[in-house]
């Protein structure tokens, strides 16, 4: 999973930072994964982005509602441009 993650941020910002983390919070494992792929001001320019990085991340995707997680994509906060993708996994769904 963290590298479909890490091959998805380097396909929307090629050579650019990208930053990866995973931890263990609140019983579950947490992953935010952010690349430096700018918002697009255009709306429908930005769902297609969007779909393009669902269709991406589909084993994320799976992987995910099999652990009975979830999972999403946003901007990233007003300090950072980018896109951030996160993904939670609670204890209980990952050791089936």
């Amino acid at each position: 999973m963290a590298g479909e993650l890490v091959a998805c941020a380097t396909r929307f910002a090629p050579g650019q930072d990208l930053y990866h983390s995973l931890r263990w919070c609140d019983g579950a494992l947490r992953i935010v994964n952010w690349d430096a792929h700018h918002a697009h001001s255009d709306t429908r320019e930005a769902a297609v982005c969007t779909a393009r990085r669902k269709r991406a991340l589909l084993l994320l995707a799976a992987v995910v509602h099999e652990c009975d997680g979830s999972w999403g994509i946003s901007k990233s906060g007003a300090a950072t441009e980018g896109t951030r993708v996160w993904a939670r996994l609670p204890l209980p769904g990952g050791s089936r």
